[in-house]
């Protein structure tokens, strides 16, 4: 009797454990791709310009989507304007030099 009740014991926990295995296994999903979700943060970008300058204002922010061709950021045209300035200033100069000769 006792002998019975173990048997008896030990099929129920096979039969337990392959259950469960095979529980596993066929609940498992089917598919090996792997899908992760979360944020990249970057921490520094290289902005090119063509020429050098600083920065006058930023038209995007962190986060936002970045377009092909778009505008990220405007350089400050003050010494590039200065520069025109002088030579529309040595232009007249020289203008005037060669009128009165």
């Amino acid at each position: 009797m006792r002998k019975r009740i173990v048997i008896v014991m030990l099929l129920t926990a096979l039969l337990a454990v392959s259950g469960w295995f095979l529980y596993q296994h066929f609940t498992a999903p089917t598919s090996r791709i792997l899908t992760l979700q979360g944020n990249i943060d970057i921490r520094q970008v290289n902005v090119g310009f063509r020429v050098t300058g600083r920065v006058k204002e930023m038209k995007l922010e962190e986060g936002d989507i970045v377009r092909a061709r778009g505008l990220i950021a405007t350089l400050d045209d003050a010494p590039y304007q200065d520069q025109v300035r002088l030579a529309e200033a040595g232009a007249n100069l020289r203008h005037l030099l060669w009128v009165r000769c």
